[in-house]
């Protein structure tokens, strides 16, 4: 929820109010992860863990170096204009890379090792 919502909430309903909305506000941030944890078993079956791992690296990776490139932009372009157009490209290029080469097969699957083989 927006910053105000909480402080709103205590102001017009109290402290019931408050622990409502910080309570759905929970709830709701608790669903999220469900779409993208799913789609790690997706990509593999044998080696999930190791998906997982890169897959949490690279958001780590990307909720450090973001907030810090919005900085440098906002502090030498003095707008939110430029970030907010980093970002749209960012996420275009992004479904695109996803459009091109995701695929419905998981990655273990496409070629059987000699291993699996036998």
């Amino acid at each position: 929820p927006p910053w105000w919502a909480p402080p709103a909430a205590a102001s017009r309903f109290g402290a019931v109010g408050a622990t409502c909305c910080f309570s759905l506000a929970n709830g709701f941030a608790a669903l999220h992860p469900s779409g993208f944890k799913a789609s790690y078993m997706d990509v593999t079956r044998s080696a999930t863990g190791v998906v997982t791992g890169v897959g949490n690296t690279l958001a780590s990776l990307a909720a450090f170096v973001g907030p810090v490139v919005v900085g440098l932009l906002l502090q030498r372009l003095g707008s939110w204009a430029p970030s907010f157009c980093a970002i749209a490209t960012l996420q275009l290029l992004a479904a695109l890379a996803f459009a091109r080469f995701s695929t419905a097969t998981p990655v273990d699957e496409e070629k059987p090792s000699a291993d699996l083989a036998r």
